[in-house]
């Protein structure tokens, strides 16, 4: 059997580092600019996290806090287990609605906090009180409604990048990109994978390119919400009038 390892070409590495570039250039807070982050911080963003689905990912953001707003307080898991299913959705729905699917979402907020509280003393940050891999805590927030492997790997690596009080063994090594319909349209595009719907090509194709640290192609995000956008692309200008970073190295005809 074969245990030939599949090396990069010369063609892919240099995309491999333009992503990465994105990666740290803009997808990444400074180690400066990082903070001791709460255990209301880490409910937020895990929650803003679970609402980031058939939405702009800055409503999903800032969802959590208006939330709390309507509702008069300042602990989000408390807002939401001190509240029913059907409360809540009637909540995000009011105009302006915080979402376009507000019983699915409340469906999943609740019931994922309810878990936090009972399973994790009602602080998420008991997850990863022994420092575990960053890929076993993505199993760990796998376990919450509505979490699943593009959100559990997007929760781990905002929470390792945004504070400096989130601990985990081996660093940012064994995470992977997200499987986002950005990322699968722009590695397809490149020539990467066989499909818009290739995550095993998605996976496969970020080791070859960034063997070390697979997670820097999530530069790929930025790209695609940019640039290489479903219907448009814009290879030659964004709305800034900057010619996609990738232009000179994809062989699209789109």
């Amino acid at each position: 059997m074969s245990t030939e390892v599949r090396v990069a070409t010369a063609r892919e590495m240099r995309i491999g580092q333009t992503l990465a570039a994105l990666f740290y250039g803009e997808m990444v807070t400074p180690p400066s600019e990082r903070k001791v982050g709460s255990r209301e911080d880490f409910h937020r963003l895990l929650f803003s996290m679970i609402s980031n689905r058939m939405t702009r990912f800055e409503d999903a953001l800032a969802l959590p806090h208006l939330l709390c707003q309507r509702l008069g307080g300042d602990d989000v898991l408390e807002c939401l287990t001190s509240h029913s299913v059907d409360e809540i959705a009637e909540v995000i729905a009011r105009p302006r609605a915080l979402h376009r699917y507000p019983m699915r979402i409340a469906t999943s907020l609740c019931t994922s906090a309810r878990q936090i509280s009972e399973t994790w003393s009602g602080n998420l940050s008991e997850m990863w009180r022994d420092e575990p891999l960053p890929s076993t805590l993505v199993q760990r927030l796998k376990t919450l409604h509505g979490v699943g492997d593009k959100i559990g790997n997007l929760t781990v690596r905002c929470l390792m990048l945004d504070f400096t009080n989130v601990t985990v063994w081996s660093g940012l090594s064994s995470l992977r990109p997200s499987c986002d319909r950005h990322v699968l349209r722009v590695f397809h595009r490149l020539g990467l994978t066989k499909s818009e719907q290739d995550i095993a090509g998605l996976y496969e194709m970020s080791e070859v390119i960034r063997p070390h640290a697979s997670l820097e192609c999530e530069g790929a995000w930025l790209v695609g919400l940019d640039w290489c956008k479903s219907g448009c692309p814009r290879c030659h200008g964004n709305e800034e009038g900057e010619p996609c970073p990738l232009f000179r190295l994809c062989f699209s005809a789109c």
